[in-house]
């Protein structure tokens, strides 16, 4: 095996996972069941992959390690019943397959290209649908049915925002970065108001939150200060002479700051701050099971230990990711932006935010970590050159 080059895994049963990879995150547009493709397609395919050559195991270990043992730790730290801890394994499998992506002839890139345009073609769809109810109806609804079936508005959002910052992070901005600075102003201001259409269509403001993240990470790295700051400006105008803001205000606050202050309250007057209080059932304001804040999630959960934890693992990510430059770190940062409003899981049963959350991040990890990675390759195969 030649750890040198990217794409070291080749035949059938590495483009199938690719294939399997790709339609998890089709899953969340189309009627297919995402748990069935996660469990059947890719945590048992996962995990076989690993358990082929368990002495290479601690070559895998090795390499995450930095992710996979604050994972372990803050989900044993208040585990109620040993069979929790099969939310961990779920993310040992899911980063098996990610190295196997990652790895194969296709590569990460080139699949999730497909999954990003056809996000773009979503957008398409749901718009037409908005704007044709609009001019029956004469209201802006929230759109929450796409191909025939019902869907999260806020998490096809996110789908559809990763998508197209993408298209515009691998095809769209090398182009236009040879050009000049006005054409990479304008591809920015294009980007931003899809992005602005996507949230108002599915009145997402999460998507909106991750966008931000990703636009001020992006600005930071590139150090695009007068072309961010001329596109932000840009896209408030258009935004607010459309009535964008109207739109994404219908729903009020979606009781976010009250959900957020029964948390704080439950966990500094009753469970106590330094462990948290665990997956205990608790319904935020009586309503909701989870924080909608990732942070605070951690925190509620496993107090200011998990939060620390945690705390390590980024460090780590941000100083790294940002040395790497690579398109899925600024990816991530719009599962990390929209996450801080739409859910408060960190590990958690296969759902929406495993792909626009977990799978940049595992990726980033990944190229991160690509000399360790390739050594786990050639630990399982040692006869290979």
């Amino acid at each position: 095996m030649n750890s040198s080059n990217n794409n070291n895994l080749v035949g059938l049963p590495y483009r199938l996972m690719a294939g399997l990879f790709l339609l998890f995150n089709l899953s969340f547009f189309v009627p297919v069941s995402p748990k069935s493709v996660f469990y059947i397609g890719l945590m048992l395919p996962g995990l076989a992959w690993l358990l082929w050559r368990p002495a290479a195991l601690p070559a895998f270990f090795k390499a995450f390690g930095l992710l996979l043992l604050p994972l372990a730790a803050i989900q044993l730290l208040n585990i109620r019943e040993v069979a929790e801890i099969r939310l961990w394994v779920f993310m040992v499998a899911f980063l098996a397959c990610c190295v196997m992506v990652e790895r194969s002839e296709w590569g990460a890139e080139r699949v999730y290209k497909v999954f990003a345009w056809f996000g773009v073609f979503a957008l398409l769809y749901a718009t037409s649908e908005w704007l044709w109810i609009w001019q029956q109806t004469g209201n802006w609804i929230r759109y929450d049915h796409l191909f025939g079936r019902r869907m999260d508005p806020n998490n096809t959002a996110l789908f559809i925002t990763c998508g197209m910052v993408f298209i515009w992070l691998t095809v769209m901005e090398p182009r236009l970065i040879a050009l000049a600075k006005p054409y990479l102003l304008i591809g920015l201001l294009v980007l931003s108001i899809a992005v602005l259409l996507s949230a108002s269509v599915f009145q997402s403001r999460s998507a909106l939150m991750g966008f931000g993240m990703f636009m001020a990470v992006y600005v930071l790295m590139r150090r695009l200060w007068a072309v961010g700051f001329l596109a932000l400006l840009g896209v408030l105008l258009i935004g607010y002479l459309a009535g964008a803001d109207q739109m994404l205000s219908q729903r009020g606050m979606s009781y976010r700051p009250e959900i957020w202050a029964d948390a704080w309250y439950r966990l500094v007057d009753t469970c106590g701050i330094v462990l948290g209080c665990g997956q205990d059932g608790y319904r935020f304001i009586g309503q909701f099971t989870h924080t909608h804040n990732l942070p605070l999630g951690i925190l509620y959960n496993d107090g200011l230990v998990g939060l620390t934890l945690i705390g390590i693992f980024v460090f780590f990510y941000v100083r790294d990711g940002v040395k790497l430059k690579s398109p899925w770190f600024l990816l991530s940062m719009i599962g990390i932006g929209g996450l801080m409003t739409n859910t408060g899981w960190l590990l958690g049963p296969p759902k929406a935010f495993w792909a626009y959350f977990w799978i940049p991040i595992l990726l980033t990890v990944i190229q991160i970590r690509r000399e360790q990675v390739d050594r786990y390759l050639i630990a399982r195969c040692p006869t290979k050159t």
